[in-house]
């Protein structure tokens, strides 16, 4: 910063004041411009708090003596002097990038705003205003590497309060409530539905979408989970919710035709195997296990009524599922089982 030091302004004053004004204006002006210049000094060496408490002398002498200029000159420096002490926090936690150096910069930038609020810099204070969500945000994340979930939320939760438009914090939500208590899915689910109904009102097409994947993501793992340990029918409630956030979710429907084989319920498996297989992108390899389970059904429907057609349609699917992990069961079920056209037993 140039040094802009006020002894240019001890300036001779017009003949139409008396003596003892003049001497008494003087002797005023003396006095702030000194105290403004210690504040400069100050400031160059870094000791902001100091160098405002200058200013904010030269602020008081300055208005007992009706010094407007030099009123205007410290009212100005004083919030870039708090400017440079939160971007010089800043640019200490980004080299030390430890929680200690990033609360640091939240207070600065805390107190910038306060007092850009009291000198009326509308500048320093918008700035302060868009960095402080951000640094609670990102306190959030450490505190949640940390594992440290309950004091992430409460970032979290300042964060939001002061840009409720900020979709990512909603989304760090639900990243965390999942951390906190993974059983409670429903919780999660409530931050991802905010998180996605912001971004979409903001137009942040990046978080809208990694909210509705991880949404749509977390059922089916959910879904999967307790279907493994029995529970089918949450399973399926589970899985039925992730047309919410995802449509056309071959996963989804491949687990529902899973479920449905194991409930019996072929139809269903069937109608969610083909869905699975229409939103499939992953090739053949990707579809084999989709067309397992559509062939699973459509084996028990042709069980139960013995038709030409039924067996045609059966072993065509075990003839798609005939790749990778499937192809030795495929094959088994089409040689002995089914005796689809063209396998023989050896």
């Amino acid at each position: 910063m140039k040094r802009y030091y006020l002894l240019a302004l001890l300036t001779l004053f017009s003949a139409a004041f008396t003596a003892p004004q003049l001497y008494a204006q003087d002797e005023g002006r003396a006095e702030a411009v000194t105290e403004y210049n210690a504040g400069l000094s100050l400031s160059e060496e870094k000791k902001y708090v100091e160098a405002a408490e200058k200013f904010r002398d030269a602020i008081a002498v300055a208005t007992e003596y009706e010094l407007q200029d030099i009123v205007d000159l410290a009212t100005n420096q004083i919030p870039r002097l708090y400017l440079r002490r939160a971007s010089d926090s800043y640019a200490s936690y980004q080299s030390e990038k430890s929680l200690p150096s990033l609360v640091t910069a939240i207070e600065h930038f805390e107190e910038l705003e306060t007092i850009a609020g009291e000198f009326g810099n509308d500048d320093a204070a918008k700035q302060a205003r868009n960095a402080i969500p951000q640094l609670y945000y990102v306190k959030s994340v450490m505190e949640f590497r940390a594992a440290d979930y309950d004091a992430a939320m409460t970032s979290l939760g300042v964060a939001i309060e002061r840009n409720p438009n900020y979709a990512t914090a909603y989304y760090q939500q639900a990243i965390v409530q999942k951390a906190m208590d993974r059983e409670n899915i429903e919780a999660a689910l409530a931050y991802y539905d905010k998180a996605i109904e912001v971004a979409a009102t903001v137009g942040d097409s990046r978080t809208l979408n990694n909210a509705t994947t991880a949404a749509a993501e977390e059922l089916v793992f959910r879904a999967v989970t307790v279907a493994e340990d029995g529970n089918l029918r949450r399973s399926n409630e589970l899985l039925s919710m992730v047309v919410n956030y995802d449509g056309q979710n071959a996963d989804a429907n491949y687990r529902l035709a899973e479920n449905y084989n194991k409930l019996g319920q072929w139809n269903n498996a069937i109608v969610h195997a083909e869905r699975a297989i229409e939103y499939e992108s992953g090739g053949v390899v990707a579809e084999a296990k989709i067309y397992f389970e559509l062939g699973t059904a459509l084996k028990a429907l042709y069980d139960a009524n013995k038709t030409d057609a039924g067996k045609l349609r059966a072993c065509d699917a075990f003839e798609n599922a005939n790749y990778g992990d499937f192809s030795a069961p495929s094959t088994h079920i089409m040689t002995f089982e089914l005796k689809c056209d063209g396998y023989t037993p050896n």
